[in-house]
């Protein structure tokens, strides 16, 4: 996980965003702060679906770099992504249409249960607004809480952001990676090509890459970066 920045609210949502929110809170009742689907009364998919705009999704593609909110696995390659709410819709529908409550993620991330998790007190890491580097740090192929801290615990565990084929991705990218930080280290300095090599190394980490977080953080491990 990486911490992103929210673009410009796209023209369609902008135009919407009020009416689309009406109609699908007309399938809810409120208590307090508490919403409650309306027994027996189905949401149509043309008013639940209405976030999944094309040009909405073009958006959040872009923030994203095509990469899961969550887990950073590039997916848009194949996959077309699902848009994800933060706080989840069910517990949240006042928030079904807001802009700074979607994201994008892989489906993997999207059902890890998250969906069903919803408490003020303890929220999961927002990548949008908390830098995860705060939250959690890279021990090779694994992204781990930072201990103590609740917050990072709790996500970590909702999403399962170790689970094994990601470990394994992660690993095989980063075998690769420290091959080339080891061919570096055999340049001997004042060597030309050794500069353009590690910056080659070096872009492995930008946010654009799959996986920029674990990555980055091996390479301050190597003091490469």
């Amino acid at each position: 996980m990486i911490q992103l920045e929210k673009k410009e609210k796209p023209e369609k949502l902008r135009e919407n965003e009020e009416q689309w929110t009406k109609d699908y809170l007309a399938h809810f009742t409120k208590k307090g702060n508490i919403y409650n689907r309306i027994p027996g009364m189905k949401i149509p998919k043309s008013i639940e679906g209405k976030y999944g705009h094309h040009t909405i999704k073009k958006v959040l593609v872009k923030e994203t770099e095509e990469k899961c909110a969550y887990c950073e696995s590039k997916i848009i390659h194949i996959s077309p992504g699902d848009i994800e709410h933060i706080y989840p819709k069910r517990t949240r529908p006042d928030l079904a249409f807001e802009w700074t409550n979607l994201t994008l993620a892989c489906s993997k991330c999207n059902t890890s249960g998250k969906g069903i998790y919803y408490d003020p007190a303890l929220p999961l890491i927002n990548p949008y607004v908390d830098d995860p580097l705060n939250h959690f740090y890279g021990l090779r192929a694994l992204v781990l809480p930072i201990p103590k801290d609740l917050r990072a615990i709790k996500t970590h565990n909702i999403l399962n952001i170790n689970r094994l084929p990601l470990y394994e991705k992660r690993k095989e990218l980063l075998d690769e990676i420290s091959q080339l930080v080891y061919a570096l280290s055999m340049i001997p300095d004042g060597v030309e090509e050794k500069e353009s090599i590690k910056k080659f190394i070096i872009e492995k980490s930008h946010p654009k890459k799959e996986f920029s977080f674990i990555i980055r953080e091996y390479l301050k491990e190597m003091c490469i970066i």
